[in-house]
């Protein structure tokens, strides 16, 4: 008679981690209401962010690079709107106020 199978004994087993998590490795980035946020949300692997909510940790978690991030045409548009209001002189302005 055959033994029957038992997980392997792992710590994470006793920390009632017995299923394993995927890494995420594809980014896509859309504008706001878009469909694909709930086509995409159920895939493994695959991250849906806002452009309005995008994050250094999102394009390059732990601080390393590839994350494949693949955009849409409206969120192009929409960052590039957002970074025509944005210059580098009212960002010193900023931080001197912020130092004071």
């Amino acid at each position: 008679m055959e033994e029957s199978k038992k997980p392997a004994l792992r710590k994470g087993l006793r920390r009632s981690s017995r299923v394993r998590h995927f890494k995420k490795s594809l980014l896509i980035i859309v504008s706001k209401g878009a469909k694909v946020i709930n086509a995409a949300r159920n895939i493994p692997g695959v991250y849906v962010c806002d452009v309005n909510s995008l994050t250094a940790n999102a394009l390059a978690p732990g601080g390393k690079t590839g994350m494949i991030s693949v955009w849409s045409e409206s969120a192009i548009n929409s960052i590039t709107e957002a970074l025509k209001n944005y210059s580098i002189i009212d960002a010193k302005e900023r931080l001197k106020t912020i130092g004071k």
